[in-house]
């Protein structure tokens, strides 16, 4: 089932590369980290992951539409201004792919995207600063046959995401962890490291201005 799952996750890239040329988006999450590390997607992933700009969200709507990938609006997933999630299923097997909006906040020096790992997009505390030297110029690259805007340093896109140690593979939830702190992914590995820890993390971390970090 992975060997399919893999073959699925391949296909979709090439089709949303496809499909959305001319729109401001790129590969983020799991499918950057995946790119960069080893030129090919995470093997076993359950979904391929972009990141385009709010203004276009509709466009993606609209270009899906008529495809195989569907876009339910009505599916509770797809409620929220910030999120949607395509699938396709094919000979029953199902394959998934996550649309995340950024925000280009006037006069701020970064991107503002509010989904991310939890989900929690009302949360302010919950949005991730992305900074913007991180991502802009973007520049095409070819990836799986397919040309595809990538972010202008993707190493240090998946260092900010994922910790100094992110060329390191390690499976999701169950050796590692994400969590925000100060507008940023804080991962940690340690089951150690207890919930106490992390509350007094953030505690320390609530008296910084987050957009300091960034200046």
């Amino acid at each position: 089932m992975s060997d399919k799952l893999d073959q699925l996750n391949a296909k979709n890239f090439q089709e949303i590369c496809r499909l959305l040329h001319g729109l401001e988006f790129f590969p983020f999450f799991g499918t950057l980290l995946g790119l960069v590390r080893r030129k090919e997607l995470i093997k076993g992933d359950d979904d391929v992951d972009f990141y385009v700009s709010e203004s276009d969200r509709q466009r993606v709507i609209d270009r899906l539409g008529g495809t195989d990938i569907v876009i339910d609006l009505n599916a509770p997933i797809n409620q929220g201004p910030c999120f949607l999630q395509g699938v396709r299923t094919q000979n029953g097997e199902k394959s998934y792919v996550d649309f995340y909006f950024f925000e280009s906040p006037p006069e701020k020096n970064y991107l503002r995207e509010r989904w991310n790992f939890s989900g929690r997009w009302r949360r302010k505390s919950n949005a991730i600063h992305i900074p913007l030297t991180l991502i802009y110029p973007l520049r095409d690259s070819i990836y799986l046959d397919r040309q595809v805007p990538f972010p202008n340093d993707p190493d240090g896109c998946c260092e900010f995401l994922y910790g100094k140690a992110w060329k390191t593979p390690l499976a999701k939830k169950t050796q590692y962890k994400s969590i925000i702190l100060a507008n940023r992914p804080f991962v940690y590995r340690n089951r150690i490291l207890s919930k106490i820890s992390v509350f007094f993390l953030k505690v320390a971390l609530s008296i910084i201005n987050p957009e300091r970090l960034w200046r």
